[in-house]
């Protein structure tokens, strides 16, 4: 038998913690032992921020589809009733176990409770999914989240402006001229109580301090090959990536797609993701090709610019290119395994 490759998760795990310490072990592992039976330790783990369990999903996806057919990761796991009802709560076993992605010993789950208090949804979409089939997942997942009766208001006031988003972000990914790929992702709210509204308007007036957090992500190609492939076949022509083929610009590329680009048969995209998270006032990360980039409300003003510009069928100025050379600077890189991943936070209620 194969000696197994372990890696570790341990104490409270965060998106800056999973990035800087467990990819680059998972990055070992598939550069050089991959003969290895992979092992997730959740031994000395006790929380696991909720973006991250989309990304375990699709980490599990690539290691069955690439490196062990017969045989899914295996996950150790100690009795931490909390971690542990929190996983079940958002259905990570039960899509692990439906997808056969991770083998684990099922009597530490059997009498779990679900906790209504974690205000979070996980969901799957099949690649080439049709868009019926996406919009019916859309409303499943409204539907779990609507589980919380503390924020069910909350998300029946924004209920259509979440189903737009998801339903962008996993056509996006589902596609087959784009990421052709699998989706997994998280919808998580925070809910905050009376005092705790009071003094977060104290210091924001504008928006709210009850927030969602999205995470969507995928194991497709990624987002500069897809792109190079529509320019190598001549159905589109370079914008951004004209002054710098960095990763960032052909970010930049994909936000901008619908406008760039249409009608272009992508009718679905990042664009008008986008423009609902920031004039919104929340902020999206788009990590792919070992580069992660935060845009938030303060793009706002610059993604209008350039908006402007592209209906024009106009060049960005020499100002709005300074800016955007600034922002690359101040890129954030991350080296990532697969695909695309995609972070939204933003406020449940806003004022225009």
């Amino acid at each position: 038998m194969d000696t197994p490759y372990q890696i570790d998760f341990t104490g409270s795990l965060y998106m800056s913690d999973f990035y800087d310490d467990i990819i680059p072990k998972i990055r070992d592992h598939y550069h050089n032992h991959r003969e290895k039976i992979l092992i997730f330790n959740f031994s000395d783990l006790r929380f696991i921020s909720p973006n991250i369990v989309p990304n375990l999903l699709n980490i599990a996806d690539i290691y069955k589809k690439n490196f062990r057919k017969e045989r899914s990761i295996e996950l150790i796991l100690s009795y931490n009733r909390d971690l542990l009802s929190f996983l079940d709560f958002v259905s990570f076993f039960k899509l692990s176990d439906d997808l056969e992605l991770f083998s684990y010993n099922h009597d530490m789950i059997g009498d779990l409770k679900e906790k209504s208090t974690d205000n979070c949804s996980l969901f799957f979409s099949k690649a080439n999914s049709g868009e019926d089939e996406i919009n019916n997942e859309c409303d499943e997942l409204m539907k779990n989240m609507k589980r919380c009766i503390e924020i069910e208001k909350d998300i029946k006031e924004q209920e259509d402006t979440f189903k737009e988003i998801f339903f962008h972000l996993i056509h996006n990914a589902n596609d087959k001229d784009r990421g052709n790929s699998n989706a997994y992702g998280s919808f998580k709210v925070n809910s905050y109580d009376k005092d705790q509204r009071k003094k977060y308007d104290s210091l924001d007036k504008k928006s709210s301090p009850n927030r969602a957090y999205i995470a969507v992500c995928d194991n497709g190609v990624g987002i500069m090959h897809s792109i190079n492939e529509q320019f190598k076949n001549e159905k589109a022509k370079p914008y951004f990536t004209k002054y710098n083929k960095t990763a960032f610009y052909y970010i930049l590329e994909a936000i901008f797609w619908r406008k760039i680009n249409p009608p272009f048969p992508f009718i679905h995209g990042l664009y008008d993701v986008t423009k609902i998270v920031l004039e919104r006032g929340g902020q999206i990360g788009i990590n792919s090709d070992k580069t992660y980039i935060v845009f938030n409300k303060y793009f706002l003003k610059t993604f209008l610019v350039l908006t402007k510009a592209i209906a024009r069928n106009e060049e960005p100025d020499s100002a709005t290119l300074a800016e955007l050379k600034e922002m690359n600077i101040k890129k954030t890189k991350y080296k990532v395994y697969r695909g695309v991943h995609i972070d939204i936070e933003m406020p449940l209620e806003w004022k225009q």
